[in-house]
């Protein structure tokens, strides 16, 4: 199973039922949302927003080691060299219990899930598994305003506006299938750009430094 929540355990995006998907590759090559971000139809939105001197106009997902080093993903550093890294290996860990808690939440909440099958065509074990999704989301909007995620707890009233004050430009999509090649290749190559990818992770680890860091001396 594959999902997509924030900080509040709301689920954006969920996929059920791929076969031998159990690599962070394996699970890409069959992701509808993957997919559709390498063809350019995902996000409808991009982000315009400099950090640490990085400009970034692209979103990520928070992703644990297994997946490969793409710009899309928010990955820990696998050694750390100073402390720095290593804070922003804490953080980064940190904010990726996220989808962690959430698989606790649904399997707690929804026993169907958890136990083993008894329904015979995987249609309709998908339609349950999306049904218990729904209810999940419906139980953390009605609860949104009594728990505020992590994100909140890191952050003062003022910062979290700040952030969501963030610019975001509209994507247009090409109507000629000549120009839809281009925004294929203008899609694909960014996503999968390794340099990127580190580039990502040395800023974020300054970011977070010049934040925390001096807490620890």
């Amino acid at each position: 199973m594959e999902v997509v929540c924030d900080d509040r355990l709301r689920i954006w995006h969920a996929m059920f039922g791929t076969p031998r998907a159990k690599k962070g590759l394996s699970i890409m090559e069959q992701s509808n949302l993957f997919n559709a971000a390498r063809g350019g139809k995902w996000p409808p939105i991009r982000p315009t927003i400099s950090l640490a001197g990085l400009n970034l106009n692209w979103f990520n997902y928070l992703a644990d080691g297994m997946y490969p080093d793409f710009r899309i993903f928010m990955k820990p550093l696998s050694n750390h060299r100073t402390n720095e890294e290593n804070m922003y290996s804490q953080h980064q860990s940190a904010a990726r219990k996220a989808v962690e808690r959430v698989f606790g939440v649904l399997f707690s909440c929804f026993q169907i899930l958890y136990r083993p099958a008894r329904l015979w065509h995987k249609k309709d074990l998908n339609m349950v598994v999306k049904a218990c999704c729904v209810i999940h989301n419906m139980i953390c909007n009605s609860r949104k305003e009594s728990y505020t995620g992590t994100t909140k707890v890191a952050y003062t009233d003022e910062k979290l506006d700040q952030m969501r004050s963030v610019d975001f430009e509209k994507v247009k999509r090409p109507a000629s299938t000549y120009k839809q090649a281009l925004l294929w290749r203008e899609y694909l190559d960014p996503i999968e750009d390794t340099e990127a990818h580190r580039l990502l992770q040395t800023a974020l680890s300054s970011h977070i430094w010049n934040m925390k860091g001096d807490s620890l001396e």
